[in-house]
C-alpha cells in the first residue's frame, strides 16, 4: 500500500453551515441544498445559531428548530441540535472531535468573508482541551449563491425581509419570502407573537 493510499484512507470530509435563519426562509433552502451538494454524497450538517433577540432573532433556538426541521424535512436528520454550540468555533470543535480532518463551510456570498476570517484564523491555535480548539488540514469554503438586499429574486430574499413582512401584516408577502407553504400562517404568527406585535392588524390576503 502506498503512503498516499494510507493517508487517504485516514482522511473524513464533511460539510457544514451555521447560520441565524430567524426566520427560515427559501434562501435557506438554496444554502441547505448547497451543504447537501458540498457533501458529494459524504456526511454534511446543519447548524442554527442561538442568538435569541430583538429585533433581529425573534424566534428562540428551540421554535427555529422546529420550523426548519418541518420547513425542510429532507434535510432534518442532518440538522444538529445542540444547545451548548453557540459560536462557528464551538461548530468547528464539534466536527473535529468527530473525527473529521477536513471541512467545507456553506454560506451565502455576503456572509462567507466573515466566517472564512473566523475559521481559518482560529484553525489550530490553543491546545487540545480548549474551548473552540480544532485542527483541520484544509477548510474548504462553498457559496449558496449571491446576496443583495436590492436584488430581485432568490438573491433578494433575506430573513430581515420576512421580519418586516411580519411586522408589517403583509403575510402574502411573508409567504413569498419565506416559500413555507401550509407552515407560512404558523410561522407567521410565531414570528409576530415574538416581536411583540399587536394582532389587531390582520394579514394582508386574509
Amino acid at each position: 500500500m502506498f503512503t498516499s493510499d494510507l493517508f487517504e484512507q485516514n482522511t473524513r470530509h464533511a460539510s457544514f453551515c451555521f447560520g441565524r435563519m430567524n426566520p427560515p426562509t427559501l434562501g435557506h433552502k438554496e444554502l441547505l441544498n448547497t451543504v447537501s451538494a458540498a457533501a458529494d454524497g459524504g456526511d454534511y450538517y446543519i447548524f442554527a445559531s442561538k442568538t435569541h433577540k430583538l429585533p433581529d432573532n425573534p424566534l428562540p433556538y428551540d421554535v427555529k428548530f422546529k420550523f426548519l426541521q418541518a420547513m425542510f424535512p429532507e434535510y432534518a436528520e442532518n440538522m444538529v441540535y445542540d444547545t451548548n454550540l453557540k459560536t462557528i468555533m464551538q461548530v468547528a470543535q464539534w466536527l473535529y472531535d468527530k473525527g473529521y480532518t477536513h471541512v467545507t463551510f456553506c454560506a451565502g456570498s455576503d456572509r462567507l468573508p466573515e466566517f472564512q476570517k473566523l475559521l481559518d484564523g482560529y484553525n489550530g491555535k490553543g491546545q487540545p482541551g480548549d474551548k473552540g480548539y480544532y485542527v483541520f488540514t484544509k477548510i474548504n469554503y462553498a457559496s449558496a449563491g449571491e446576496r443583495d438586499a436590492d436584488a430581485e429574486g432568490l438573491a433578494g430574499i433575506s430573513a430581515s425581509k420576512a421580519r418586516a413582512a411580519a411586522k408589517a401584516g403583509n403575510f402574502e408577502e411573508f409567504v413569498a419570502k419565506t416559500g413555507a407553504g401550509d407552515l407560512a400562517k404558523p410561522l407567521y404568527d410565531a414570528v409576530r407573537e415574538a416581536m411583540g406585535v399587536s394582532e389587531d392588524i390582520a394579514p394582508d390576503g386574509e
